[in-house]
């Protein structure tokens, strides 16, 4: 009986990471074989021996090395034998990437590396083990998931493979373990890049689940001297980057709600009628049903959903916050902070709606005036409230007093010019 480490773990180890879970193989020895040195181990697999035991003073999992066979769609229609026959290269065979198919000798620290992994990391590339690659199709969004999480390319051929898996694969899929893929990603280092390479492989990998984002491709993304850029899907990227990149840096606003606001505020764009582009007037209430399909159909979290929802609704009334009566700043405010995201996470995404494009002017005084709206307004509690006053009037009088509120710090920002 021979025990291995593998998996994530490896890579890790090159990487210089941290593991987080370690996770062993099992080659040579039956079930009871193994339960004779491991004692303790429980066993937690079903389909085929998994076990948990201690090792190192850690909790980790030990399974039996394994062949799969494809038998039906999705990434559980496969058949699988573990016994002894079983190589440990047929089982790296299986897995997906490279850089997830070694494995480290756990008694001797030996690198065992069929299909060169170590090198594939050396080089950042995320590159598909073999041709049984394409019998699971979530192996699709874990490859953007990896290069969102690492910054590693993608070679051809890997993208080649991907484009090979046909629609009924993709279809057979579960949301919650496609949005699972998706949320890793958005909160990668560079999460642009899972996009990215979805727009590469194309259909039906990426227009199965994201429909909403496909129809912002080739959709002008405004007029010329405002969007420059490609189209509304290439703006969406650059809002995003901004957000992570520039903001994110500096102020702890690139949250996973205020990632996926960015992601999402334009996507009623792409049911703008062609007829009218590049104008899109009204985009910000179209937006708001397809944001919601989209987080339904992903079984993102309900945070998630409301913020992305606020921020297509509200964005550009962000963009006119000066312009507004100091009752609707008022409301834009109360609106923002009943989400996650509040109005410092919804400037956040307009801010970076403003930058994150090709334009003549880009103005941020609306984003920037909402985060000093916001901090005036909570301040002023409208107390004491006049002993007349009854019912929905008490409302009236502290949603006036928090407006004058707003209205004294902006005149205090203009007198005091070391105000930012």
């Amino acid at each position: 009986m021979n025990v291995y480490l593998v998996g994530g773990a490896v890579r890790d180890k090159l990487l210089g990471k941290e593991p987080k879970d370690l996770d062993f193989v099992v080659v040579g020895a039956t079930v009871e074989e193994f339960k004779h040195e491991f004692p303790d181990a429980n066993q937690i697999g079903k389909s085929f021996p998994v076990f948990e035991t201690t090792y190192d003073g850690r909790r980790v999992e030990i399974a039996f090395a394994r062949r799969e066979r494809k038998t039906g769609l999705g990434h559980q229609g496969f058949d699988v034998v573990a016994d002894p026959s079983v190589s440990l290269i047929e089982d790296l065979a299986r897995r997906d990437f490279t850089m997830n198919a070694m494995a480290i000798s756990v008694e001797n620290d030996h690198l065992i590396d069929p299909f060169g992994g170590e090198q594939d990391i050396k080089d950042k590339l995320i590159r598909h083990v073999g041709p049984a690659f394409n019998e699971d199709p979530l192996r699709v969004y874990r490859c953007g998931r990896f290069s969102a999480q690492l910054g590693f390319g993608i070679p051809k051929e890997t993208v080649a493979m991907c484009r090979s898996i046909p629609r009924s694969e993709f279809s057979a899929l579960s949301g919650e373990r496609v949005g699972n893929e998706v949320r890793k990603s958005i909160m990668g280092k560079y999460p642009e890049q899972f996009w990215r390479f979805l727009r590469a492989v194309g259909n039906p990998a990426f227009d199965t689940w994201f429909p909403e984002l496909v129809q912002l491709v080739g959709t002008p993304a405004g007029p010329p001297g405002h969007h420059d850029e490609l189209d509304a899907f290439v703006h969406t990227l650059m809002v995003l980057n901004y957000l992570v990149y520039t903001l994110g840096e500096k102020h702890a606003v690139a949250t996973e709600e205020a990632r996926f606001a960015a992601l999402l505020h334009d996507l009623g764009k792409g049911a703008t009628d062609p007829a009218l582009w590049p104008k899109h007037h009204g985009h910000e209430e179209a937006g708001v049903p397809l944001v919601a399909r989209f987080c339904e159909r992903l079984k993102l979290p309900n945070s998630v959903r409301d913020s992305a929802m606020l921020a297509s609704r509200e964005h550009l009334k962000v963009h006119k916050f000066l312009d507004l009566r100091k009752g609707k700043m008022v409301d834009l405010i109360r609106a923002a902070d009943r989400t996650p995201l509040k109005a410092e996470g919804l400037a956040a995404v307009a801010f970076a709606d403003a930058m994150g494009r090709e334009a003549i002017v880009k103005s941020v005084a609306g984003p920037t005036a909402l985060i000093t709206a916001a901090d005036a307004a909570r301040e002023e509690t409208g107390q004491p409230i006049p002993a007349s006053l009854q019912g929905e009037h008490i409302g009236l009088y502290i949603r006036n007093k928090k407006g004058n509120a707003i209205l004294r710090a902006f005149k205090k920002e203009v007198a005091d010019p070391s105000c930012d």
